[in-house]
């Protein structure tokens, strides 16, 4: 009996109002309020300048820097982007075994070196092959002005890759690609 009369106590203490709509809603048209955007992203670049405006200059310049270095990025025509390349060099390229890698290459007459990259999900879960993934980026494109002749380059990831730190794969794919062919620095 305890039990019922708590029920109907609480039943009698409700609201019985009813939920409307409000409209003076945040954004008050299709394309948002222009004057409160324009205020806040005024206030923000003016904090941003006075505070670290030399800080803010020098990261420009040194990103600028990076960009016109030799090497730098991994542009599409650096790139092997379509199932019949793939499948073309996997069948007619020259296959090299490494720990964590199988490489193929094979000379091609244009004045580009492309690279092509295999991570399955045997090397790891996704986390993982993209980190496998951008660690390949990286390493070829610092070693992309050292191949000797233009060539494709197909590299298909073992298990044990996903353990190594850049420095290793970097050490690994040199020695496969640069050193083996006699192009000794």
């Amino acid at each position: 009996m305890c039990g019922q009369r708590s029920e109907i106590a609480n039943e009698e203490n409700l609201s019985t109002k009813q939920y409307q709509a409000q409209t003076d809603a945040w954004i008050s048209h299709p394309n948002g309020n222009p004057g409160r955007a324009q205020c806040v992203e005024a206030t923000t670049r003016q904090g941003t300048q006075e505070a670290h405006g030399d800080r803010a200059a020098e990261a420009s310049q040194n990103l600028e820097r990076m960009t016109l270095a030799v090497g730098a990025g991994f542009p599409k025509k650096a790139r092997l982007r379509k199932r019949p390349e793939f499948i073309d060099l996997s069948r007619s390229g020259k296959k090299h075994h490494t720990a964590n890698f199988v490489v193929i290459t094979k000379e091609t007459g244009r004045c580009e070196v492309r690279l092509g990259m295999t991570v399955s999900s045997k090397v790891g879960n996704a986390v993982v092959r993209n980190r496998v993934k951008r660690l390949l980026r990286e390493s070829f494109r610092r070693l992309r002005v050292d191949i000797v002749p233009t060539r494709d380059i197909l590299i298909i990831a073992k298990k044990g890759a996903a353990s190594l730190s850049l420095f290793q794969l970097a050490r690994e794919l040199r020695e496969c690609l640069i050193e083996r062919r006699g192009h000794r620095q």
